[in-house]
């Protein structure tokens, strides 16, 4: 059998969920842009979020693929689970552009003020962000493969479905828990224990 690589340090750092991400998109998806009957239909994207260590996932609903528009999705997500330390991602132009766009941001802050508190706390809640070689997602598994996930429910819902952004919202939601309620190990060989630890755990300390 060929001998499989180590794992990252970053994946067995004891830190709160979502501390150290990847991040990657999915799409594009069609929804209804109303309730009316001539409505039109509008392209939009899903934002995975996950986390390196639990394996939590957080989704959002992105309307574009630019540096600005992932910037108000990380603003979103950062209200929810916190800062996160680390970034991790492929090499795309909404990534760079936000990476360059928040580093412009943290220059800028540190002009504003010197003391040494101030600087600390830039410090401290800076997101440091790693991109991934050109070409190689397989070094992207984590992200890679809660993509697949998050899109083989909703293929499976979609088919010749169209839902406005609410519904989609809700949809997407509803696929996040149960992404986050997928079993991290193998079940008790006892038929009676029918617990197991979950990323909800790690979120909520228990099942979702």
């Amino acid at each position: 059998h060929p001998k499989m690589g180590n794992l990252p340090n970053s994946r067995f750092e004891v830190v709160r969920p979502f501390y150290i991400s990847s991040v990657d998109y999915a799409g594009p998806f069609f929804i209804k842009n109303s309730i009316l009957r001539n409505r039109k239909f509008v392209k939009c994207y899903l934002c995975i979020f996950v986390c390196n260590v639990s394996r939590a996932v957080h989704i959002e609903l992105v309307t574009d693929l630019t540096a600005k528009s992932f910037i108000d999705v990380l603003k979103r997500f950062v209200a929810r689970r916190g800062v996160p330390k680390r970034l991790i991602s492929d090499n795309g132009t909404n990534f760079v552009g936000a990476n360059a766009e928040l580093k412009a941001i943290k220059k800028d802050l540190l002009k504003l003020e010197s003391t040494d508190i101030f600087n600390d706390y830039i410090t401290d809640n800076h997101i440091e962000w790693s991109f991934l070689p050109a070409c190689s997602p397989h070094m992207g598994g984590l992200h890679e493969a809660a993509v697949k996930s998050a899109k083989f429910h909703l293929k499976r819902i979609f088919k010749n479905s169209f839902f406005s952004y609410e519904q989609f919202v809700t949809l997407i939601c509803q696929v996040e828990g149960i992404l986050n309620s997928r079993p991290l190990l193998p079940l008790s060989p006892d038929p009676n224990d029918l617990s197991v630890l979950t990323p909800g755990h790690f979120l909520i300390g228990s099942n979702l």
